[in-house]
């Protein structure tokens, strides 16, 4: 009865003896377990802890906001906009004439495919690094340095200082154009438009309705008005293929 007491303490402490070692054999071959082992962890989760860390606490995951994506503006608030310039034509002005019309935009030998003199409208059809590509009198590009550029297409707004209750605008067209002014004004104020040089512009109101302004009219008297509604309001002057500069007053009560 003793001898298979002996025997079976004798085999629970072998037992114990090699479990001991195969547990102290795993935690070396942990420890010693490069990070660079392990597979990289995805982009879009926090990275787990390594075999290394010993800490019994549960990995803590933080959550990452995603970028709102096209959040409207707050009540009450516009989206800014952008002022809108288009070159459509350019006058040659140039201080050693005639200009010469190039086939590429450089300066290179044998690449001037024509002449033009100052004073001529050419129509642009696109700028890169200061050469503007044109189309009359012959196809090519000229340096934009010897030309007079003004936007055939443009869209401003006016402000009034606040210490006054006018303000002049003063403009110029080169060639076919349309120059828009805009004004936010409110109900019941009076608006007057002086023409000082060139047409005089046409007035709308925020509804898009024609309220006053001939531009075909020679010497128009100025424009008065009690304003009718309460938003933005825009003032419109274009031009012929000959282009002209302007002058007006804008004065709200």
């Amino acid at each position: 009865m003793k001898d298979n007491r002996r025997q079976k303490i004798s085999f629970q402490a072998s037992w114990l003896k090699n479990v001991g070692l195969a547990c102290f054999a795993g935690l070396l071959a942990a420890a010693c377990t490069s990070p660079t082992d392990s597979p990289p962890p995805s982009t879009s989760e926090v990275p787990a802890q390594t075999p290394a860390q010993t800490s019994t606490q549960p990995a803590q995951t933080t959550p990452v906001k995603a970028a709102p994506a096209n959040v409207p503006p707050a009540a009450g608030q516009r989206p800014a906009s952008t002022p809108k310039c288009e070159i459509s034509y350019a006058k040659i002005n140039d201080p050693n004439p005639p200009t010469n019309i190039r086939s590429s935009p450089e300066v290179k030998p044998n690449n001037i495919v024509g002449k033009v003199e100052n004073g001529r409208v050419v129509f642009v059809q696109s700028e890169k690094n200061g050469w503007l590509q044109i189309e009359e009198p012959i196809k090519g590009w000229v340096s934009k340095t010897v030309t007079e550029t003004e936007c055939s297409e443009k869209t401003q707004s006016i402000t009034i200082p606040a210490n006054r209750n006018s303000t002049t605008i003063s403009g110029r067209f080169i060639g076919t154009g349309t120059h828009k002014y805009t004004l936010k004004a409110n109900q019941g104020q009076t608006l007057t438009v002086t023409s000082l040089k060139g047409a005089f512009p046409t007035i709308y109101g925020p509804d898009g309705k024609r309220l006053g302004g001939d531009p075909n009219i020679a010497n128009s008297p100025p424009w008065t008005g009690k304003l009718p509604a309460t938003g933005e309001y825009s003032l419109v002057v274009e031009s012929n293929f000959k282009g002209y500069d302007y002058q007006f007053s804008v004065q709200l009560k």
